[in-house]
């Protein structure tokens, strides 16, 4: 995915201030994620995920961070959202939301083991049953109408 907003060091030296990252090292764009911004940066004390989300309300981004702190809660592996230094999981640039996330070291397979993805999946739908997250009504629809509207040419 291409970058489409924050493209310089100075905006991320402006944007981490507001953490206990250290300095910057450096950035590059991740290539998965086809809607937001996701960035690797490597500061002088550790390696987060910055995502800005280009198209997602506040609320949205609530939602998504409530999920990842519930699961976390029940030790799935996921990104767990990063506080700044005022306490807060998400903050503002240029009129848009963005979030730090913890960086998990890994190597994405070219061919998943299927077996284990079913199991991963099962076991989200276990933990997740029955939970209503925070602005869960901000959330994307997938229900069979909105899927055939996208796909519909």
């Amino acid at each position: 995915m291409a970058v489409k907003t924050i493209s310089s060091k100075p905006d991320l030296d402006q944007i981490l201030a507001g953490y206990s990252l250290g300095e910057i090292q450096g950035f590059r764009a991740l290539k998965l994620g086809a809607v937001q911004t996701n960035l690797l940066v490597k500061t002088t004390k550790t390696k987060v995920v910055f995502r800005y989300y280009e198209s997602r309300s506040e609320k949205y981004v609530l939602f998504e961070i409530n999920v990842l702190r519930y699961l976390k809660r029940y030790k799935y592996p996921c990104l767990m959202p990063i506080k700044s230094i005022h306490g807060k999981f998400i903050g503002k640039y240029q009129g848009k939301p963005f979030a730090l996330f913890e960086f998990i070291e890994g190597v994405r397979r070219k061919k998943p083991d299927l077996k284990l993805v079913v199991q991963a999946i099962g076991k989200l739908h276990k933990i997740t049953a029955g939970h209503k997250p925070k602005c869960f009504q901000a959330r994307d629809t997938y229900d069979p109408k909105v899927l055939l509207g996208e796909c519909a040419l």
